[in-house]
């Protein structure tokens, strides 16, 4: 499934559960999957899509940063998802 075919499957929704791994790879620059993941987040912006969040996402997109000892973009990554007005935080 390429972008295309993706975003228009997210259209059906106005809310979704974002999987860390699309967030990740987005943030990182995936190069197999950072395009498609690229696509889905400005897709998920511009309709302004209501996006349910886990807590273990949020301590996912905090590993790689910790791990190259960033913890300045650690935590922007972590408040920018949890102060986003668009985002839930669900409970599991």
């Amino acid at each position: 499934m390429g972008a295309v075919e993706f975003c228009a499957a997210l259209s059906r929704h106005t809310s979704i559960g974002l999987d860390s791994c699309v967030l990740i790879y987005h943030l990182e620059n995936h190069p197999q999957f950072g395009e498609l993941a690229d696509a889905a987040m400005q897709h998920i912006a511009e309709r302004g899509m209501l996006v349910r969040l886990s807590p273990l996402l949020l301590m996912e997109v905090q590993v790689g940063p910790y791990t190259k000892k960033d913890p300045i973009v650690a935590d922007y990554n972590y408040d920018s998802l949890v102060w986003h007005p668009r985002a839930i935080c669900v409970s599991p």
